[in-house]
């Protein structure tokens, strides 16, 4: 069985990579070959710039997979390309939600703040994106990351308490008095849910999931343990 997986050098690529080896697939990465992983370099490369029809279009030519997780790229430019390249369809975004009182993380029952732009794009992608799975062009499930953290993250969690004492600062501000609570997933948790995703096609077929760590510790835990 082929795979594809479009990314897959990032935080969460490599062990949805290990999990699809494990499950007999051979997988197949498309990115742009900016950043390469040493355990993936072992399968095959296709090298395209997933936000570009043209050069995605040319890379996949008549080839077929059994399965295509689009963990990168423009998701509304994606699923145009692939219909006719695979039936089963695993998309991953984000978790973009209003504010809520005291920063608690959002729940299943959350509004989205589409007067912002940006909220409202990622709203008008997954539309667009499960469109396509209700014409049956795709078994489709997305899947909406939070932030992560671990392996290759891409902006480490830490990061504005340590220039705030490499800078000599005395003070770390933090937000609603340090009750601050926000969805997190570590790497390979979140990879563990797309490879649930995969396991199960008939029960999360049509289906959104909330990726998150069980236990989300407060800000001011956090930082105060620094």
């Amino acid at each position: 069985m082929d795979a594809l997986i479009i990314g897959g050098t990032g935080p969460t690529g490599p062990f949805i990579i290990e999990g699809l080896v494990e499950r007999g697939y051979r997988p197949v990465i498309l990115h742009r070959g900016t950043h390469e992983v040493d355990f993936v370099e072992q399968f095959e490369h296709l090298h395209a710039d997933p936000h570009f029809a043209d050069p995605v279009r040319e890379a996949l030519g008549d080839r077929t997979f059994d399965l295509v997780i689009a963990s990168y790229g423009r998701l509304r430019l994606l699923v145009e390309l692939l219909a006719g390249h695979t039936d089963r369809l695993i998309t991953i975004g984000g978790t973009v939600y209003r504010r809520q009182q005291w920063s608690r993380p959002a729940n299943e029952t959350a509004q989205r703040e589409t007067a912002h732009k940006l909220v409202s794009r990622v709203q008008e992608t997954e539309e667009a994106i499960f469109a396509r799975h209700h014409d049956g062009t795709f078994n489709l499930t997305h899947l909406r990351y939070p932030n992560l953290y671990g392996p290759r993250q891409l902006a480490p969690r830490e990061w504005s308490v340590i220039r705030r004492i490499l800078d000599g600062r005395k003070t770390i501000p933090v937000m609603d008095g340090g009750l601050t609570l926000e969805s997190r997933a570590y790497v390979e948790n979140a990879a563990q849910a797309v490879l649930l995703t995969i396991d199960q096609p008939d029960t999360s077929s049509g289906k959104t999931y909330h990726v998150a760590d069980e236990v989300t510790p407060a800000e001011v835990r956090r930082r105060v343990g620094r």
